[in-house]
């Protein structure tokens, strides 16, 4: 009986569609001014999908000013949502604010506008579309985000997730949002949650969370048992991947550390592309064909155990290496990340994980959980998890901070290094922009060579 309903309901939705559409073709006929703004308003979202947003600014807003000057009754929520999009790609957040809240305000989907009388055509998805209508919602989550009002940003996220409560997108934003509001457990928990569901819903079969893997307790186990870590040799270890960092970055910092260390160690580059890394450097293929930072996770499996230290330290490319690590190189803990709360870019985000530096027992066997988990269910887990930090977070709980471990020894670039380099530093953080190869301060060009 139901589902008899909903494809009723479906084909009565498919009709009412067909019929706006007509009845537009209907009035573009009768219409140049109806023609114009539309025409206006499809060459600005072409020049938008091309990158060329001045030249897309002109044409929305010509659209805009038609339609306003020419057709004031009319409604037409898309273009606010275009014009939108184009001052968000801008960063002028009041902006695109201004113009999301107009689709919402104007959308023939907004059931504050239910007792308005709507020509057909206006029903039409060209000019009011349900689409616009929820990503507006979205969009205005992530724009209070940017300007710092969390409790908006998470008004309008869950907005979305009640105009369609599939929207992944959204998830992912509430994740982010509870996490700047220090929820750091209730959005790995809201995250679990998500790829239970779907695993149950999409694939049939149940998804069983792992269990997090509490480093203090291991750090513990350690010293109750008198077990030391050897140190005396250490695997450095970096990724490169796809074209963003080229060999000299790699390079670099390979030059950095020898310059920086008195231990001995193994400079290992696990890559997708050798060629132009400095002799000295061990490469080593990625075991998968993951993306961006997902490689990372591939650095706790079992092949990677062949490594010749028992002690590994990661280092993300963008880094600059500016004093002496030996000290940081005989860690004795079990996984140690930094802290997001000293990072400029991350800094609502309080003690969460940042992945540019971690250095870990690599006969710690729990650790391989972070790949094994991942491997088994990579489709499912990046649906719904956009950062291999937010990943660490949901296996790893407890990890020592580097910040704690070395106060001053590891400083983001935005945050403390951008007049001049603090003494007691000894690695640089350049975690977005800008990046080593900018050369933003005078003093990189004495340590990046």
């Amino acid at each position: 009986m139901n589902k008899n309903i909903d494809l009723k309901f479906q084909k009565l939705k498919e009709l009412l569609e067909n019929t706006s559409e007509n009845q537009l073709q209907i009035k573009l006929s009768e219409n140049e001014y109806l023609k114009q703004t539309i025409l206006y308003n499809k060459l600005g979202c072409v020049y938008f999908q091309s990158q060329l947003f001045e030249k897309a600014k002109i044409f929305l807003l010509k659209s805009l000013q038609i339609k306003e000057q020419k057709l004031p009754e009319l409604t037409y929520s898309n273009i606010h949502m275009n014009l939108g999009n184009l001052y968000a790609q801008e960063r002028n957040y009041q902006k695109a604010i201004e113009h999301y809240l107009k689709v919402i305000e104007q959308s023939t989907f907004n059931l504050q506008n239910q007792n308005k009388t709507y020509e057909k055509y206006e029903l039409s998805k060209q000019l009011n579309s349900f689409e616009a209508f929820v990503d507006s919602h979205t969009n205005l989550s992530v724009m209070y985000i940017q300007i710092g009002e969390k409790e908006n940003s998470i008004k309008y996220c869950l907005k979305t997730l009640e105009l369609n409560p599939e929207n992944i997108e959204s998830k992912i934003n509430l994740g982010d949002i509870l996490r700047q509001f220090g929820k750091q457990a209730e959005a790995i928990d809201m995250t679990w949650k998500c790829i239970e569901s779907f695993s149950k819903q999409s694939l049939n079969r149940e998804y069983k969370r792992p269990i997090q893997i509490d480093i203090q307790e291991l750090n513990q186990q350690n010293i109750k048992s008198k077990t030391n870590i050897n140190t005396n040799i250490i695997n450095i270890i970096c990724v490169k991947w796809g074209t963003r960092y080229d060999s000299e970055y790699v390079n670099k910092l390979y030059r950095g550390i020898k310059r920086n260390t008195t231990k001995q160690y193994f400079f290992y580059c696990f890559t997708d592309n050798n060629e132009g890394l400095d002799q000295n450097i061990i490469p080593e293929n990625l075991q998968e064909n993951w993306p961006k930072w997902w490689g990372k996770a591939t650095l706790f499996s079992l092949e990677s155990q062949d490594l010749q230290g028992d002690m590994n330290f990661y280092i993300d490319l963008d880094m600059i290496i500016t004093g002496n690590i030996d000290n940081l190189l005989e860690y004795q803990g079990n996984f140690a990340i930094l802290n997001t709360g000293d990072i400029a870019c991350e800094k609502q985000h309080k003690n969460g994980y940042n992945s540019s530096i971690i250095i870990w027992n690599k006969k710690c066997n729990q650790l391989n959980q972070i790949y094994n988990e991942l491997k088994q269910n990579y489709n499912i887990i990046t649906k719904f998890i956009v950062r291999f930090d937010y990943w660490l977070e949901m296996n790893i709980q407890n990890a020592d901070f580097i910040q704690d471990l070395f106060p001053g020894q590891a400083s983001d670039y935005l945050k403390e290094c951008q007049q001049q380099l603090p003494q007691n530093t000894k690695i640089v953080c350049f975690p977005r922009k800008p990046k080593p190869e900018d050369y933003p301060s005078e003093w990189i060009k004495q340590y990046w060579i």
